[in-house]
């Protein structure tokens, strides 16, 4: 069983995940705003919730299994807008009362690969949508330039290895491009736009280290983040959009 305190505790240290999470949220709220989403849910929302970014919503509801993230989120809630905004601290499941506020957004990102059942969470999430709902997933891409850079070197015989940080942080499994198309289908879920976000050339422990060193600059990561655009097959993590099947 994973240890939801020791994972809490290593995901909060200082790192390059602070500036993966900001890029991941970049693109999460473009997509939000392509949707004109108003009624939310946010489906693992880590210590920094997407509420606290978008203001212009109806309906905001979080899950966060996490005891330390869900009460930090919890706080956050009560302190922006409480009347709008409703948090459960137990991982998602069907909810008669959140698929009664028809949501229009749903976000689950970069949590599949960190849950035992991803299949179980993907069908509740199908269960919650709405025949408009778009559903936008994301995960860590398997074939990133880092990992293929670590195949090359020699320090992966694959890149679908587990990596010294998917171990560290007890994830399950790691996802390519063709894997997670695959998932969505099998969940009843057809994908309606996909992409890339950010290139990233090195491991998060060697990125972080240029980043504070001062040679990866802003307008670098900017650019990094426009490289995933273009070449998704290369980016660091990728995404989807999906609805539910036959609606």
């Amino acid at each position: 069983m994973r240890d939801l305190a020791d994972y809490q505790e290593k995901y909060n240290q200082p790192g390059f995940e602070d500036i993966q999470v900001r890029y991941r949220r970049k693109k999460i709220l473009e997509e939000m705003e392509k949707a004109s989403a108003r009624r939310i849910v946010e489906i693992g929302c880590g210590m920094e919730p997407l509420f606290l970014h978008c203001s212009g919503f109806d309906r905001y509801v979080f899950f966060e299994p996490g005891d330390i993230f869900f009460r930090n989120a919890d706080r956050l809630a009560k302190e922006a807008a409480p009347d709008r905004i409703t948090g459960y601290p137990l991982p998602f499941s069907f909810r008669e009362e959140v698929r009664a506020m028809k949501p229009d957004f749903i976000v689950c990102a970069s949590l599949l690969h960190e849950v035992e059942d991803p299949q179980a969470l993907l069908r509740d999430i199908r269960e919650t949508a709405g025949a408009d709902t778009v559903i936008h997933l994301n995960v860590p891409n398997a074939f990133s330039l880092h990992r293929r850079l670590a195949r090359a070197m020699g320090l992966m015989k694959d890149e679908r290895e587990f990596s010294e940080r998917n171990r560290a942080l007890m994830q399950h499994q790691v996802f390519d491009a063709e894997s997670l198309l695959a998932l969505v289908d099998q969940c009843g879920l057809r994908v309606t736009d996909r992409g890339g976000m950010l290139l990233k050339p090195f491991a998060h422990a060697q990125m972080w280290d240029l980043a504070q060193s001062g040679l990866l600059t802003d307008r670098m990561l900017d650019g990094l983040y426009q490289l995933g655009n273009e070449m998704p097959e290369l980016a660091s993590e990728i995404w989807i959009n999906c609805r539910r099947k036959g609606v």
